[in-house]
């Protein structure tokens, strides 16, 4: 009878010992878990602690500027810009001509894109007054000078290239009538003064670039001022395809 008792009491014992180790099983978990809690919880303060002291920086914040010390990138030297066509606006360049009893205005002072060394002069002749009969301008007469060198730009072709002699006879206050001459002024010239036929000088005058043409203007002016002239780039090429 005993032994059976025995048998008996021996399955309850091993209930009592598993449930001892589930319970000490559970408790050790619950202890590691509050443990990595506490450790996660300190380790975000820290950071915390640490991005506000500027010790880490914070990758998410967007607004965030970089204060370090990076070496600054130059931005290549630039080309100079090409200037621009110089312009004459309506009005600037006005003097009086013939004793007051006529104005002349310069609308438009542009080189020739066939040939840059060449400037069209185009003016406007205003009556001012009554004419008596006789008044005229001769527009071939019209000349240029270098204000910095003094040199002389005379006209090219005044017979065929300029409007000749303008007569102003019977023509009444307030008529106009348009003009044009083409002066020699050198590739390095850009501002000149203008003597027309009896009519006071207009001083400093800017001379615009051709409309068509400006680049192979800009590049004779270039050959020109390096000391290279046309004739001779144009020798070398022929000798090279040879």
């Amino acid at each position: 009878m005993k032994v059976r008792n025995q048998d008996r009491e021996r399955p309850a014992g091993h209930a009592q010992i598993g449930r001892r180790r589930g319970r000490s099983f559970n408790s050790f978990l619950a202890g590691a878990v509050t443990v990595l809690l506490l450790l996660a919880g300190a380790g975000g303060y820290l950071l915390y602690r640490a991005i506000e002291a500027g010790d880490v920086k914070n990758t998410f914040n967007f607004n965030q500027t970089d204060t370090g010390n990076t070496a600054s990138v130059e931005p290549p030297n630039s080309a100079p810009a090409t200037p621009a066509p110089a312009s004459i606006a309506p009005g600037q360049f006005v003097e009086q001509s013939l004793g007051n009893k006529a104005q002349v205005e310069l609308l438009s002072v542009q080189r020739i894109a066939q040939n840059s060394e060449e400037v069209k002069v185009q003016m406007r002749i205003d009556v001012l007054d009554d004419m008596d009969g006789g008044e005229m301008l001769d527009v071939s007469q019209t000349g240029a000078r270098n204000p910095v060198t003094d040199d002389i730009y005379p006209p090219a072709e005044p017979e065929t290239r300029s409007s000749g002699l303008i007569s102003l006879m019977n023509m009444s206050k307030g008529q106009s009538v348009d003009a044009s001459v083409v002066l020699k002024v050198p590739l390095e010239v850009s501002n000149i003064d203008i003597s027309v036929h009896e009519t006071s000088t207009f001083r400093n005058v800017p001379v615009a670039l051709a409309e068509s043409g400006s680049k192979a203007f800009l590049l004779n002016r270039h050959r020109r001022a390096s000391g290279f002239p046309q004739g001779r780039r144009q020798e070398r090429q022929g000798r090279e395809g040879e």
